[in-house]
């Protein structure tokens, strides 16, 4: 019998049928599972493959569950990959939004502001809800404050603020299921209004701005007299005046810095133009008049003016200091008040650093 050698090639390799058999068996079921999974229909089969199909449940939910356990627990690198994997493999996904708004919300607690802005305008983007808008924004307004941006914090709250008002108060949402944005049950408009003004006083006090601030405030609802009383104290108080420091430098070197609080520079520059100042009178009276103009024209000068222009700078910085000083008061006097008031949903410390903002702000997340 012909068998061209193929015959006693299997049998001499006979130990590799079960290996080919188990092989063909995999991939069939793979491609029934696909096919199951592409037509909607539940899978009913023990974790295979990555883990993403499990009973009755939909990979793209599980890819949602997964983000959210990682991020509810801190992990957020890994909640980060995770919802991205969800963004890839169901990119027409009616939780797009909600993907991305956890990603940006992520990005977030690792402190990259510029990612975190980039995603979280992407979801309001993907979105068409105003309600869902409207969260995302203040979120946004969140990280824009926090990335030392209050100006434009303020200019999304004004968005808010006319997105809500010419928003349906009834209007449900159309996010659903694992991995809706923030909102169940859907906030109220009034309740958004609040937010969206309390984010306005946060803003308005990282600019020192403590009148708009009051008033921001006011018009929330949600913060109590003992912010609003500090906040109007600071409004009626001036700080110290850099024409002052100015003037007192002009006449006695070093004075303005130490109107400002800089005793080392204000006797540092005392000394300096002192002994400049010496210097010329004394090549005056011995006759060495050009030597003398030639220096009072030229080192004496430019100390003298530097003198005065380092009191200027002085106050600023005097200024700026106390400033900031005054916005971590306001900051913590509001996370005491807040801590009896659930709806706000802020927790943690609001802090400002002389480098730049950290503003630690977490709205409750179910």
């Amino acid at each position: 019998m012909l068998t061209f050698g193929f015959r006693p090639a299997i049998r001499k390799n006979f130990g590799l049928y079960p290996f080919l058999i188990l092989t063909m068996i995999v991939m069939a079921s793979v491609v029934a599972l696909a096919a199951t999974e592409r037509s909607g229909l539940p899978v009913d089969v023990s974790p295979i493959a990555d883990g993403y199909i499990q009973r009755g449940v939909r990979s793209a939910d599980l890819a949602l569950q997964k983000g959210g356990d990682h991020f509810s627990r801190g992990n957020y690198d890994r909640a980060i990959t995770e919802y991205k994997r969800f963004l890839f493999f169901h990119p027409d996904d009616h939780r797009t939004a909600a993907a991305y708004f956890k990603i940006g919300l992520a990005f977030g607690r690792l402190s990259d502001w510029q990612r975190s802005i980039e995603v979280l305008r992407t979801a309001i983007r993907q979105t068409e809800d105003p309600h869902q808008q409207a969260e995302i924004q203040l979120q946004l307004a969140t990280i824009l404050i926090a990335s030392n941006q209050a100006e434009i914090a303020l200019i999304t709250c004004a968005k808010v603020l006319s997105q809500v008002g010419d928003a349906n108060p009834s209007l449900p949402s159309t996010q659903s299921g694992a991995g809706a944005v923030e909102s169940s049950p859907l906030p109220s408009m009034r309740y958004l209004r609040s937010r969206t003004t309390f984010l306005q006083g946060v803003a308005y006090t990282h600019q020192y701005r403590w009148k708009e601030a009051q008033d921001a405030f006011l018009a929330s609802g949600l913060v109590k007299s003992e912010t609003i009383q500090l906040l109007k104290s600071l409004a009626e108080e001036d700080g110290k005046s850099a024409r002052i420091a100015r003037w007192m430098s002009t006449f006695l070197p070093g004075s303005g810095q130490a109107y400002a609080g800089e005793w080392k520079d204000g006797l540092n520059a005392l000394v300096l133009n002192g002994t400049i100042t010496s210097a010329v009178v004394l090549l005056f009276r011995s006759q060495r008049r050009g030597e003398a103009g030639l220096l009072a024209s030229t080192i004496f000068w430019r100390y003298y003016n530097g003198n005065r222009q380092n009191a200027t700078e002085a106050v600023l910085r005097y200024n700026r200091k106390e400033n900031n000083r005054q916005v971590n008061n306001v900051l913590d006097t509001l996370n005491r008040e807040i801590t009896d008031q659930l709806p706000i949903g802020i927790e943690g410390q609001l802090k400002l650093t002389d480098r730049e903002v950290r503003l630690n702000q977490k709205w409750n997340e179910k």
